[in-house]
């Protein structure tokens, strides 16, 4: 088995249809090695949304290519046990929590987060 064959390729085209946050280029190698976490703050204009982030190494060429990635249901935001709606228009806070990576990002690549929303669009919370 190839791992090429399991990984995802080039994320140009996703990254043009969704909301992406691009770090600045770094200016030297990192290597990554745990649970990367994002902290947000949003607004929904719907009681049930659904999020789906990606961490991206963007290559100097432009290509993208996917470190990990985390589908959430923002009704689940403080409980699984317990799910809530979202207020629309008021603002929440996310920690996301990513699962454990270890990878070398060279040095020029910026990382970038983007929301996979359209993919998920239809999908009911």
């Amino acid at each position: 088995m190839r791992i090429d064959d399991e990984l995802p390729g080039d994320l140009r085209d996703d990254d043009a249809l969704s909301v992406c946050f691009d770090s600045k280029p770094l200016d030297r190698d990192m290597v990554l090695l745990g649970a990367p976490r994002l902290k947000l703050r949003f607004a929904s204009d719907k009681p049930a949304a659904l999020l789906a982030v990606r961490l991206c190494a963007v290559a100097p060429d432009g290509s993208s290519e996917r470190i990990t990635w985390r589908p959430i249901n923002l009704t689940h935001r403080q409980s699984h046990a317990e799910p809530g709606p979202l207020i629309p228009g008021q603002r929440a806070d996310l920690d996301i929590l990513f699962n454990d990576i270890g990878l070398h990002v060279p040095g020029r690549s910026p990382l970038a987060a983007a929301d996979l929303h359209h993919l998920l669009a239809d999908a009911v919370a």
